[in-house]
């Protein structure tokens, strides 16, 4: 899926020199010669220790010591040979390794046998030669490994006269240095955030370095409030970005609180605003709706940053900056993307799910999206960001979005750009009976000539949600379409939700685990159960159930379909309109051969087709 536009070749090709540039760059401080040339006063001591919330596992020492190196999802066997020596299973595995965040893991069950491990695996990485510099060196590395070596290595590593501490002093403070040289040439977004936060942070923690905080302090208070929203959203509209963010800035906060100093109103602000966020775009199971490059999360590490909510702000009804608004209800809750892409720059996580929605019922997850895979199955990245892997309308197997091929771009930023929808378009409206949101966007109109436009209601004390699905001509009478078009509404039900084919065929009984039974039925269509794929799920790719409308557009199309509570667990009884309800048949169990068969087709039919459509078109 290759945009041909000549404004989209012009960016990738200044992104791809760009990031050229900052390769050399970075190829020059870490050249002997620069460090000789520029060396400066080592660090002696750590001053301040701050304070890593991140989740930490206290049996990760045990695996390590029989040989077991699991990080990123994926397990490493070591076999006695230095993890920093043995090929890497993947990189993103490399890069944990790398940033030295599983430190916390051995600082959570300390022990003697705890700290002959952490010495030995912090002189191996120190004397390697061998290691992959390409990876250690990347910026949003080196910023998460002086974080976590100023978190964690002064409880491992002994006195201050010991020769270890020295060794560790000298090769953080070139380690710092080198991030401070390569700053003006770290990417945009999360990377520079992220290598700020480790450079002030740096100025507090470690003697003879204060300087750092003068110079960076308002450098980082300026992106934060370029790259944080006023509603608390980042800019890349990843919803795990600004977790990420705060779980480094609430102990930066701590910082100044223990020098006695007043932390920037900045970073007060952001943590604020983020906290907000986080109410807004957790759903009642605790987990963060899945958009734009969000992968199974922990609720732990949500519930804790929310205990930091001193003020325990009011959930907004929508986040009008990062393009997500909600419809809450009794138990039920609604979130819907309402945007297109983040800007180019920032969309290498981004997904073509524009219009998708995600409900939950109370701690059940009811509707969602498939979600991002983890590391260890970077496989379907890809596959997941399409518009069919996400709970709205897509047609012809094409997404709404255009995704910018760039094999040089994609060696630095972790996968293709996309591109569109331009327009989008949305309102929330509330009355005593229901609230509703109308939205909309242009994502078909240059191929198909159609604009997608749907209003989901939730009403009767959150037991009802209905909706209609509207396509449209645009207005201009040059993109209409000649023939006939197929499209496909897709609701991927999540995978602890069991559905039921009604005798009918007409109706789909959704049954939640605690009980409860929702109804989907659709106005003169038939719904179809199909296999899909849940891939946000630590465990990997879980095979589930979607729920589709399909259909042919013409000239305009419209359709409505109504999920409703038919049965509610909680009083064990049934509404009036479940008491006719036809039996369900037995539970549609999807193929045993999913995952290899929904690969296959990807790579030879979704993909290929629209790659394909686009050069023909051009």
């Amino acid at each position: 899926m290759i945009s041909e536009t000549f404004s989209n070749r012009t960016r990738l090709f200044l992104m791809a020199f760009d990031q050229v540039k900052r390769s050399a760059v970075s190829q020059i401080l870490k050249s002997p010669l620069y460090k000789w040339r520029y060396s400066v006063q080592s660090a002696e001591y750590l001053t301040l220790m701050p304070q890593d919330l991140r989740t930490a596992d206290p049996s990760f020492g045990t695996e390590v010591y029989h040989g077991h190196f699991g990080l990123a999802g994926t397990v490493a066997i070591t076999d006695n040979i230095s993890p920093f020596k043995i090929r890497p299973p993947n990189k993103i595995w490399e890069e944990d390794l790398h940033g030295f965040g599983w430190l916390r893991h051995f600082s959570a069950a300390p022990s003697d046998k705890a700290r002959a491990q952490v010495q030995m695996l912090l002189r191996d990485w120190m004397q390697s030669s061998s290691y992959n510099k390409q990876i250690s060196y990347q910026p949003e590395v080196v910023a998460r490994r002086i974080i976590s070596w100023l978190s964690h290595v002064g409880h491992h590593i002994g006195e201050r006269d010991n020769e270890l501490y020295d060794q560790v002093m000298r090769n953080l403070t070139s380690q710092i240095h080198y991030l401070s040289g390569y700053y003006a040439y770290i990417p945009d977004g999360y990377p520079r955030l992220l290598a700020l936060i480790a450079l002030v942070l740096s100025g507090f923690c470690l003697s003879d370095q204060e300087s750092f905080v003068e110079d960076y302090l308002e450098p980082l208070c300026n992106e934060l409030d370029r790259q944080i929203f006023e509603d608390g959203g980042h800019i890349s509209r990843n919803p795990w970005v600004p977790v990420e963010l705060i779980l480094d800035l609430l102990p930066l906060k701590q910082c100044f609180i223990t020098y006695e100093k007043e932390p920037p109103e900045e970073i007060s602000q952001s943590i604020k605003r983020i906290l907000s966020a986080l109410h807004f775009m957790r759903l009642g199971d605790g987990y963060l709706a899945r958009f734009n490059g969000m992968a199974a999360t922990s609720p732990d590490t949500i519930a804790t940053l929310l205990s930091y909510d001193e003020i325990h702000l009011r959930q907004p009804q929508n986040l009008p900056q990062s393009g997500y608004s909600s419809l809450s209800l009794g138990t039920t809750k609604l979130i819907m993307d309402t945007n297109g892409p983040p800007e180019l720059m920032f969309s290498s996580q981004a997904h073509a799910g524009c219009l998708s929605f995600e409900v939950s019922v109370g701690i059940y997850p009811l509707i969602v999206n498939c979600g991002a895979p983890g590391p260890a199955n970077q496989d379907w990245r890809l596959t997941s960001r399409t518009t069919p892997y996400h709970s709205t309308l897509s047609i012809n197997k094409s997404s709404c979005s255009n995704i910018l091929q760039n094999s040089l771009l994609e060696r630095y930023m972790e996968g293709p750009l996309i591109t569109n929808p331009e327009s989008t378009k949305h309102s929330y409206h509330k009355d005593t009976s229901k609230l509703q949101l109308e939205a909309e966007h242009n994502g078909f109109a240059s191929q198909y000539g159609v604009i997608y436009s749907r209003a989901i209601s939730l009403s009767e004390r959150g037991n009802r949600i209905a909706g209609k699905e509207y396509l449209h001509p645009t207005d201009r009478p040059a993109l209409q379409p000649a023939t006939r078009f197929p499209f496909a509404l897709h609701f991927h039900v999540h995978p602890d939700v069991q559905p039921r084919l009604a005798k009918d065929k007409k109706t789909i009984l959704l049954e939640l685990p605690n009980g409860d039974i929702w109804s989907f039925r659709a106005s003169d269509m038939t719904p179809s159960l199909e296999e899909s794929l849940f891939f946000a799920d630590f465990r990997g790719p879980r095979r589930t159930i979607q729920i589709v409308l399909r259909g042919a557009h013409k000239h305009r199309t419209e359709f409505s379909w109504i999920l409703e509570r038919t049965q509610d667990s909680n009083k064990n009884t049934k509404t009036e309109k479940s008491l006719n309800a036809p039996k369900a048949s037995r539970l549609v169990q999807p193929s045993q051969k999913l995952l290899a068969q929904e690969k296959a087709k990807d790579k030879e039919s979704t993909l290929k087709e629209n790659i394909d459509h686009k050069k023909d078109k051009a």
